[in-house]
């Protein structure tokens, strides 16, 4: 008994670890983002600014790798862990945390390629440094096309968890109900007003959710407590 049991919590608590490690690479994320070109500034300033914040630009494209192999981790073990309470639920959340992962890899990758970008710009003439503050340029409105459907995906994933916790219950109704608004917010204001305090509401949410399923899967597990019998029942059995 007590074996099968640590065979049944094995994928909750591999899922427990790496929801808590995506968690924290999300908030690290955020905690590293630069934000550059703006509407209120020339090119040549952002540029300039840039230039002058390429380390922490690389330490935030490195972390938005390291979120990508966390979330696929996760997305895994959430698969395994879910399947046998919600199978098509626990397919459809491993899915969209697959495709945001791969969203954050590019996200990623297209931070690396400003930093070469950027490593070009001392040493080019004026015409080729015109054509590299443009492709910088694109690169970053690339990379934000592709961080805006990492976060859409996000919150599918999570409008999924919050389906999976209100039909078969093995998860809080409560976490359930934060997963379902965290999959509203986040896929209407961070693709239609990204800026908003809507926008940064849903992805402060979906960090938070990653910590509450980690405790949830670490330190309980997906069983649900059963009900109490009723009286007679528990007579009937002791009197066969």
């Amino acid at each position: 008994m007590i074996t099968q049991l640590t065979n049944r919590r094995n994928p909750e608590i591999a899922a427990g670890i790496f929801a808590l490690l995506s968690g924290i690479s999300v908030v690290a994320t955020l905690l590293t983002r630069i934000e550059f070109f703006t509407v209120i500034s020339s090119l040549n300033d952002d540029i300039e600014y840039l230039n002058e914040n390429l380390v922490l630009l690389k330490i935030n494209s490195i972390v938005w790798l390291v979120s990508a192999l966390f979330i696929s981790l996760s997305a895994a073990a959430f698969i395994v862990a879910f399947q046998p309470h919600g199978p098509i639920l626990a397919l459809l959340q491993g899915f969209f945390l697959i495709l945001a992962a791969v969203m954050f890899c590019i996200s990623g990758l297209k931070g690396f390629s400003i930093i070469d970008h950027m490593n070009l710009f001392p040493d080019a003439d004026s015409s080729t440094a015109e054509s590299i503050r443009f492709s910088v340029f694109s690169l970053s409105r690339e990379k934000e096309i592709y961080i805006t459907a990492s976060y859409t995906l996000i919150g599918l994933s999570f409008l999924m968890i919050g389906l999976f916790a209100l039909v078969t219950r093995k998860i809080s109704i409560a976490t359930g109900i934060i997963g379902m608004i965290t999959g509203i917010m986040l896929p209407v204001f961070s693709s239609q007003v990204p800026k908003s305090i809507l926008a940064s509401g849903g992805i402060a949410l979906a960090c938070i959710l990653f910590f509450i399923l980690s405790y949830r899967l670490l330190f309980k597990g997906l069983k649900r407590k059963d009900r109490t019998k009723p009286l007679s029942d528990k007579d009937d059995n002791a009197n066969p």
